[in-house]
């Protein structure tokens, strides 16, 4: 629920009037501390699907594929 410009103030005020507690406000407005899933980061900000994958990518594997087969030009 505390996520942008003047939830903490609108926290404060809902503590102060009784209709939260303090372990509430804390449980609230604290973050899980937890890791974001990449790919659905990455959907989320329209990405491919795997572009941050750190496995090599497949025009590695075609420039390989590439000179080799374009060696004798």
């Amino acid at each position: 629920m505390c996520g942008g410009t003047g939830n903490l103030e609108q926290m404060n005020r809902l503590q102060e009037a009784g209709v939260i507690s303090e372990y509430e406000k804390k449980k609230m407005t604290a973050g899980n501390g937890g890791a974001l899933n990449p790919t659905w980061v990455e959907w989320l900000m329209g990405w491919p699907l795997e572009w941050t994958d750190l496995r090599p990518l497949g025009t590695d594997r075609f420039l390989s594929w590439q000179r080799r087969h374009s060696a004798g030009f």
